[in-house]
């Protein structure tokens, strides 16, 4: 007994002595929340901050709040509104009394010191972004922003405000736009050198048959926005869209290429312009009798991009093939990458798509009725063939596989190979290959990958 006590008083006598240690080490971790709680602010956006909690109040708890995208997703941002030569500062933030509302302050140096000069509720749940613009280049800056209620992706408005000043007056905003939305971008579509912002938008007044449109609104010199010219139809029944580019062609006129999903793999492109002597936009590719933009439809959901890097942007379109089935295989679509003329599509190249690396294998001109591409089901190994008829394939000409390149065994066989980031494509090339005048080097200089275009 006297042993096993001596042995405790040991361990005792250690605990002890480790105890100061271990509560150092205790206080050095952080908790949960203290590991999700937002760096402490400094400088000016700290300044900023105490200003703004006095004017909140000890009696009302507050969240800021960020904008989701753009330019501008600081809770405090800082620019110079009323052209003073000093920067004021926006904050976006909801009530605990009142977390349906995101509300807008603007603060201004004012003796030395940050002051609330404005502050207003906004038009949404949730601020989306915010940029500002001199729309009638007057030298005045107007702010855009963009809400969403709650989660939603279709219930979206958009703000534009005109920034009202008066020598030592606080700051004012008068609303020049307030509308709902589905896709808005600023952009200069009139190719006059001063923005318009192109605006997509929702009428389902008729449940069973809604329609969507697209406006260009414009600021006069009396800065008042106004709708430009008649709105368009476009194709209603996409579930979002996804992005504009925009592209300036020989004769100076600029087109927007509006890509847009229908479900989670399908996916269209609208194209826009101005047609100056009309005094409207053009959506050339809509069919008005369908409702329905059916020409640029395709999937998988693959963007427009200038494919070829010649300045001009490409819509992917399917092109049908018609060969054989085969057990355990998947013959892949044919794509075609194609530029609009009038409302019609010209195809400038042809070619396979690996949606796994994204990217599209280029074929050389001529090739496009004479070869085939097939999958194996496990989607290991795609295999190109000859075929004179588009039905029957004959001889294999090159395989190509994607994968990780960490998962690439050092003893795999091949004879071409392109790293793309963390994948690898690789393959071989057979003697049927050659004979058709096809190379490793060509092979591996085929492989676009669209994703670094985009």
């Amino acid at each position: 007994m006297k042993k096993k006590f001596s042995r405790w008083y040991i361990m005792y006598a250690v605990a002890l002595a480790l105890l100061p240690a271990l509560l150092f080490l205790t206080t050095q971790f952080k908790t949960p929340s203290e590991l999700l709680t937002p760096p402490s602010l400094s400088g000016t956006n700290l300044e900023i901050e105490k200003a703004f909690k006095e004017y909140i109040g000890s009696r009302q708890e507050y969240t800021l709040q960020y904008p989701s995208s753009g330019e501008y997703r600081s809770a405090f941002i800082l620019r110079d509104l009323d052209l003073d030569g000093k920067d004021e500062a926006i904050v976006f933030y909801t009530l605990k009394s009142d977390e349906t509302v995101v509300r807008t302050t603007i603060l201004d140096m004012v003796n030395d010191k940050w002051k609330v000069i404005y502050d207003e509720p906004g038009y949404g749940t949730n601020i989306l972004s915010v940029s500002f613009d001199d729309f009638n280049s007057d030298g005045n800056l107007e702010i855009i922003s963009s809400w969403s209620l709650f989660e939603s992706t279709t219930s979206k408005t958009l703000a534009i405000h005109s920034i009202m000043t008066g020598g030592e007056e606080p700051i004012e905003l008068e609303t020049l736009v307030n509308q709902s939305y589905t896709f808005a971008k600023v952009v200069d579509m009139d190719s006059d050198g001063v923005d318009e912002v192109l605006v997509t938008w929702l009428d389902a007044t008729d449940q069973n048959l809604p329609k969507s449109y697209a406006s260009l609104l414009k600021q006069d010199k009396d800065g008042t926005i106004n709708q430009m010219g008649e709105s368009i139809l476009l194709d209603a029944s996409v579930s979002s869209y996804s992005s504009l580019k925009l592209e300036k062609n020989s004769n100076g006129k600029t087109i927007a290429f509006l890509d847009a999903y229908k479900g989670e793999d399908t996916m269209i492109t609208e194209v826009i312009w101005w047609d100056e002597t009309e005094r409207t936009l053009v959506a050339p590719l809509f069919d008005s009798d369908t409702l329905n933009n059916i020409k640029t439809l395709r999937s998988p959901a693959i963007p427009s991009v200038d494919i070829d890097s010649d300045k001009e942007i490409e819509i992917p379109i399917n092109i049908p093939q018609n060969g054989k089935e085969y057990e355990k295989e998947t013959q892949l679509n044919l794509f075609a990458f194609a530029v609009p003329n009038g409302n019609e599509l010209v195809p400038k190249c042809y070619g396979y798509i690996n949606t796994l690396m994204d990217c599209f294998f280029k074929l050389p001109a001529g090739y496009e009725s004479h070869i085939l591409a097939y999958r194996l089901s496990d989607e290991s190994v795609t295999t190109f063939y000859w075929t004179d008829d588009g039905i029957t394939r004959g001889d294999p000409l090159f395989s190509l596989v994607a994968t990780e390149a960490s998962k690439l065994d050092d003893d795999a066989s091949y004879t071409l190979r392109v790293d793309y980031y963390d994948m690898v494509a690789y393959g071989t090339l057979t003697s049927a290959g050659e004979k058709l005048g096809f190379t490793n080097e060509l092979i591996e200089k085929s492989l676009l990958f669209y994703d670094d275009l985009v």
